[in-house]
């Protein structure tokens, strides 16, 4: 959502100073390359129409629907500061807009000369972004997001630590204790299982687009902790998807532990085999390839 720009908040508003919060400030780059403030302006405009005409809808959640109705869009990658912003995400996530609100929209969008390239590139090579490197690398932008990427998992981490495998050695390092100590209300506090998995799918296509280093151009994060944390979120979104599956099977209201949850669905699932194997037998199939009659024991 672009730090916040794409929200009501700055329709009709003037172009944010240059002191402006430094996410207001690296996401304005997107603006320029779309074709600057006033055609921004449009896009606010187009969303706001839509918005106005659906109860409990933010300008927000229709860009967030939006998005996910372009072709080969399978997830978007959100930010959140409080509980009600991941829920509004939910909400928008289930969002469908009718072929002439997106035609709205497109409208407004139509005949932007950029952003162009690959994903991050511009947020890489900006001069404006500088301030998030220290050392003058093309890759500290990575790094960096590769790093916060790193700490909000590790509070998401800490805070359903109970229903999720224990973390690898070491790859929080210090974030773990500070999520286990956040002083504000965390963003992901009090999550409805459902909810959860949305927010893990989120980080998993977020540490995706993460480029890891190459020898052709050096750019990108280390690639072994991009992998180790990539796998790890995978882990975790694949544990949160196994409670929602047992919950609804049992229908239970609340998570167990993470063992409780993988005894539960191997009972399910071994459940579910035996009676695929013994509705085969009652149909006369083999449950098995090249097998004669049927052996249920």
């Amino acid at each position: 959502l672009m730090g916040a720009l794409l929200s009501k908040k700055w329709l009709g508003a003037a172009k944010p100073s240059p002191d402006a919060h430094p996410n207001v400030r690296s996401n304005l780059v997107l603006v320029e390359e779309f074709g600057g403030w006033s055609r921004f302006q449009k896009v606010l405009q187009a969303l706001h129409d839509v918005a106005c005409h659906r109860d409990g809808v933010t300008l927000s959640m229709v860009a967030v629907a939006w998005a996910l109705a372009q072709t080969g869009v399978k997830a978007v990658v959100l930010g959140a500061r409080a509980a009600e912003h991941v829920k509004d995400a939910g909400r928008a996530e289930r969002l469908e807009l009718s072929e002439s609100e997106l035609e709205l929209i497109d409208a407004a969008c139509a005949d932007a000369p950029g952003p162009s390239g690959d994903v991050y590139a511009l947020e890489r090579t900006t001069p404006v972004l500088s301030h998030m490197n220290q050392q003058g690398r093309s890759d500290a932008v990575t790094t960096d997001h590769l790093r916060e990427c790193s700490r909000r998992l590790a509070e998401l981490h800490a805070l359903y630590a109970k229903q999720l495998p224990p973390a690898p050695e070491g790859l929080f390092e210090q974030t773990v204790k500070k999520a286990r100590n956040w002083t504000a209300p965390s963003a992901y506090a009090n999550l409805e299982v459902e909810e959860l998995v949305l927010v893990l799918r989120g980080f998993v296509a977020e540490v995706d687009c993460l480029p890891s280093e190459n020898d052709e151009d050096l750019l990108g994060a280390p690639a072994p902790a991009v992998s180790r944390l990539r796998t790890f979120a995978a882990r975790m979104l694949a544990a949160t998807e196994q409670a929602l599956f047992v919950s609804r099977n049992k229908g239970a209201k609340r998570i167990g532990s993470y063992e409780d949850i993988n005894k539960d669905a191997a009972t399910q699932a071994q459940g579910a085999f035996r009676a695929r194997v013994l509705a085969a037998c009652l149909d006369g199939e083999s449950p098995t390839p090249n097998a004669d009659g049927c052996c249920v024991s």
